[in-house]
C-alpha cells in the first residue's frame, strides 16, 4: 500500500551516526552498505511544485539559510520529490564547519555566505517519489530511485557515494576523514 507524504512541513527521519571503526560486511544479516559520513547540517529537501523546503531534523526551516542549495533543487529536482541529505561547506578542499555555521545570521550574512562560500547539498536517502512516500521500502531499492534520480544532478547537488566492499570503506575512512567526511 503505498501511501501519501504530507505535502509540506516537515518530516521525521531516522537517525545516522558514525562509527571509527568499520563494521565486518558480515556483522548485519544480508551484508553491509557503508557511506561517507558528512560534517554538515542534516537537511530534509522538499520539492514541492511552487518552491523547495529545506527542514533539518528538528524541524527548523532552513530553507532560506541556504538560497544557493534552493535555487539548484528548483531547477534539477522533480516535482513531489522528498530526499535526505546533509548541507555541507566546502573551502580550500575540506568540509569547513564554520562557514556551515555562519549561515546561521542574518539575511545579509546569508546572502554573502551564499555567494563567497556556497553550500552543497549531499542527498543519502530518498523518502518520497511524485508525492508518495517510498520510507518503508527496502534501502536497497530507495538507493536505486536515489541514483536514478541524481545522474543528471550538478553541483551543488550531488548522491553520497556507497560500497559493498570493505575493504574500499577502510580505504574512505582513512583517506575522507582528513577533509571533515
Amino acid at each position: 500500500m503505498l501511501t501519501v507524504l504530507a505535502s509540506t512541513g516537515p518530516i521525521e527521519v531516522a537517525l545516522a551516526r558514525s562509527t571509527d571503526a568499520v563494521p565486518p560486511s558480515g556483522s548485519l544479516p544480508g551484508g553491509c552498505a557503508y557511506e561517507l559520513k558528512w560534517d554538515g547540517f542534516r537537511g530534509v529537501l522538499r520539492r514541492t511544485k511552487d518552491s523547495v523546503e529545506l527542514w533539518s531534523r528538528r524541524g527548523v526551516d532552513l530553507g532560506w539559510r541556504f538560497p544557493d542549495v534552493v535555487a539548484a533543487a528548483i531547477t534539477q529536482v522533480p516535482v513531489g520529490t522528498v530526499l535526505d541529505g546533509e548541507l555541507c561547506v566546502w573551502l580550500e578542499g575540506r568540509l569547513e564547519w564554520g562557514q556551515l555555521q555562519r549561515r546561521l545570521g542574518s539575511a545579509r550574512q546569508i546572502a554573502e555566505q551564499a555567494r563567497t562560500s556556497p553550500a552543497s547539498y549531499v542527498a543519502f536517502d530518498l523518502l518520497a517519489v511524485d508525492g508518495l512516500d517510498v520510507r518503508t521500502r527496502p534501502w536497497t531499492a530507495r538507493r536505486s530511485l536515489l541514483e536514478q534520480l541524481g545522474v543528471d544532478w550538478r553541483p551543488p547537488l550531488q548522491v553520497t557515494p556507497v560500497t559493498f566492499d570493505r575493504d574500499e570503506a577502510e580505504h574512505w575512512a582513512r583517506d575522507y576523514r582528513p577533509v571533515g567526511i
